[in-house]
C-alpha cells in the first residue's frame, strides 16, 4: 500500500474531529461508519494523527463541491420563440 504525502499544509486551516463532524452535521452523516466509508471510498479527504482522524475545512469544501448537482427543466432547454 502507497501513501501519499502532502508536503505544504495550511497550518491555519481548521481541522475537525470525527465527532465533532458527525455532531455538527457538517456533512449530512449521523454516524463515524459513514465517514469511514466515503474516505475508503477516497471521495473524503483527511489527516490522521497519530490515532485520530481530523477533517479541514478544506477537505469539507471539496467534498460538498463534488456533491452538488445542477438541476434543468424537464425535457431539457426549450426555445423562447
Amino acid at each position: 500500500m502507497s501513501k501519499q504525502v502532502i508536503n505544504q499544509v495550511d497550518l491555519a486551516e481548521k481541522r475537525y474531529s470525527e465527532d465533532e463532524v458527525v455532531d455538527l452535521g457538517l456533512l449530512g452523516c449521523r454516524n463515524r461508519i459513514t465517514l469511514h466509508r466515503r474516505r475508503k471510498a477516497g471521495v473524503l479527504g483527511f489527516y490522521r494523527i497519530g490515532g485520530r482522524v481530523y477533517y479541514g475545512e478544506g477537505h469539507i469544501k471539496n467534498y460538498l463541491a463534488s456533491c452538488e448537482r445542477n438541476t434543468s427543466p424537464k425535457g431539457g432547454v426549450r426555445n423562447a420563440a
